[in-house]
């Protein structure tokens, strides 16, 4: 049986963590209803790098190995949001009209406490 597990961010600040069994979403009586401040996000099954779970919803940064053109490794760091788009989690970063987006990749990320 697979467990389904949840982080509820209050209005007030306060986090919770919650988790559903696969099974409870076959039963067609089940509703969740958070508040309306309160944001629900998933956890995407990973770690990060210092064994902290990853959430939608969490600022990581990420560590971006690109190659130039001559093949010359780069390594930078990005800042990104975690987010759950197409049925899977992405690292989004970017600006207005220069947008990216890579699969969570948890070794190369550590998550940012604002």
């Amino acid at each position: 049986m697979r467990v389904l597990k949840f982080r509820v961010r209050k209005k007030s600040g306060k986090i919770e963590y919650f988790s559903i069994p696969d099974e409870l979403f076959k039963r067609e009586d089940l509703q969740v209803c958070p508040d309306d401040e309160d944001t629900i996000d998933q956890f995407t099954g990973f770690a990060d790098k210092n064994g902290e779970e990853i959430y939608e919803g969490d600022i990581v940064d990420y560590l971006r190995v690109t190659h130039s053109l001559d093949m010359e490794e780069r390594e930078d760091i990005v800042r990104c949001d975690v987010k759950f788009e197409r049925g899977m989690f992405f690292a989004a970063w970017g600006h207005e009209g220069c947008n990216h987006e890579s699969l969570v990749l948890p070794y190369r990320m550590q998550i940012i406490k604002e």
